[in-house]
């Protein structure tokens, strides 16, 4: 007797532990919700980091104010959107669903670019509020981030920004007559001033597909996040 039992105890299977009671399915979700958590993260950080970056701006001058106005009366718009000054160098953006704002940096104003070049500039970040790019700019962003495993997610939330910020540029040469060598300068400088702005280009990342403005480089898509 006591035999048997010893047998019987030894062809026993052992007891599974609690990794292997779990299913896959369930590892995957737990992983999905996990990457959903850090974006769901990184978006608070840089709505953060624009709330910051919002606080600290001060209106623009009167010549600024009235290039805006005769910008947006250009484009058709119905409000003229405010327009603020920061002191952190990078690039500028347009950011708010309910009442959209232009966001610049001082010195791209005050020493980088010529009232025509300045004009430019506005044209492109008033097309993206005309166009509502800050508004439809969220739905590719949403996908991205419940699909963020996806890399077609990724591709077409990127192709999205990529033809936003192409269709802004027709406009602005459509709407100012400039040439685009000219435009193209316009760019460069832009860009060039942008390079040096970690502060404003983090914080205007939550808004470029956030609907709220616009974080990558000037006039080129950025995979990070949605500013125009």
């Amino acid at each position: 007797a006591p035999a048997a039992v010893s047998s019987a105890a030894s062809n026993t299977p052992p007891n599974p532990g609690w990794r292997d009671r779990i299913a896959w399915p369930t590892w995957l979700f737990a992983a999905w919700i996990a990457g959903l958590m850090w974006q769901i993260a990184r978006f608070a950080w840089q709505r953060i980091q624009l709330g910051r970056l919002l606080r600290s701006a001060e209106p623009v001058d009167q010549r600024v104010k009235a290039l805006v106005s005769e910008a947006a009366n250009a484009l058709g718009l119905r409000r003229t959107p405010a327009a603020v000054v920061i002191e952190t160098a990078g690039s500028p953006f347009a950011c708010g669903l309910r009442r959209p704002m232009l966001v610049l940096p001082r010195t791209l104003l005050s020493d980088v670019l010529e009232p025509s070049r300045l004009r430019h500039v506005l044209l492109h970040e008033l097309a993206h509020i005309k166009r509502g790019d800050l508004i439809f700019g969220w739905i590719p962003y949403l996908a991205r981030t419940v699909w963020f495993f996806h890399p077609i997610a990724w591709w077409a939330a990127w192709k999205v920004r990529l033809e936003q910020e192409l269709a802004c540029d027709q406009w602005v040469m459509a709407t100012s007559g400039a040439a685009a060598s000219d435009y193209a300068e316009t760019l460069l400088q832009v860009l060039d001033h942008a390079s040096s702005g970690t502060t404003a280009r983090a914080a205007a990342l939550s808004s470029s597909y956030l609907a709220t403005g616009k974080p990558q480089s000037y006039g080129q898509p950025n995979q990070k996040e949605p500013e125009s």
